[in-house]
């Protein structure tokens, strides 16, 4: 095992209306997750993060946000209380539009930018979401970055990212 070092892993998880069913059981994963970093005795050597997104608030302010904090990798390192965070996220109670993507690269971005990912030694970003992301060139992308900007923007950073893409 290696002394000190550090995984970050942050949730990025879609929460728009579509998502209601999937978001409990996202929980129950990250639950899961959170029991084997405890059973291999790796607490406080893996730390979870958790922001969430709907979509441009600009088109639908009953949204409520674009991207919201749930949880930082500081308040992700006990178990417990990053699990209690993880309660808080709940699907918007309307929709962001008729089967249109999303600003998942606005979450993205927030995940990468707003974490304290200094002390980690492998960094992960992990998008969860059952619709495609709004590339930059479309009105209500806030980011105005593309598929491949984001990528390189995350390995610039020796940031990982993984998509769950749910159907």
């Amino acid at each position: 095992m290696l002394v000190g070092f550090k995984t970050g892993i942050v949730f990025v998880v879609d929460t728009t209306i579509t998502m209601g069913p999937y978001i409990d059981r996202m929980r129950d994963v990250i639950a899961r997750v959170y029991k084997r970093v405890e059973a291999e005795k790796l607490e406080g050597d893996v730390s979870f993060g958790l922001v969430a997104y709907r979509n441009s608030t600009k088109s639908v302010p009953d949204l409520e946000y674009t991207t919201r904090t749930f949880a930082s990798l500081k308040e992700g390192v006990k178990g417990q209380s990053f699990l209690d965070l993880t309660a808080r996220v709940t699907p918007a109670k309307v929709s962001s539009g008729p089967q249109l993507p999303e600003d998942a690269y606005a979450c993205n971005v927030s995940a990468l930018t707003e974490m304290d990912w200094d002390q980690y030694a492998a960094k992960i970003v992990v998008l969860i979401s059952d619709a495609s992301a709004l590339e930059g060139n479309h009105p209500l992308a806030s980011t105005g970055m593309f598929t491949p900007e984001v990528r390189e923007f995350a390995q610039a950073a020796g940031i990982a990212l993984f998509a769950v893409h749910l159907k």
